[in-house]
């Protein structure tokens, strides 16, 4: 089921269409994002677990999560 709509939605992120569709180089800092990155980025938190579900595991400092490259998006 999930396929069917991810083949459906023509703006699902990983589609190969040139048109509407990220470059390879965009694609793969997207899939470098964790959720642990996201809330270091959004929330005023300055440690964070590797696996944001887990609350149980040991953290780190949240300068060491991945943040999104933007200069991939700048127009040339």
């Amino acid at each position: 089921m999930f396929k069917r709509f991810r083949d459906g939605d023509r703006f699902f992120f990983e589609r190969n269409d040139p048109l509407i569709g990220f470059t390879e180089a965009q694609l793969n800092a997207i899939k470098k994002i964790s959720m642990s990155s996201l809330i270091c980025i959004t929330t005023r938190t300055s440690t964070m677990q590797d696996n944001a579900f887990l609350f149980n595991t040991s953290k780190k400092p949240c300068s060491e999560f991945p943040v999104l490259d933007f200069g991939l998006w700048k127009q040339t």
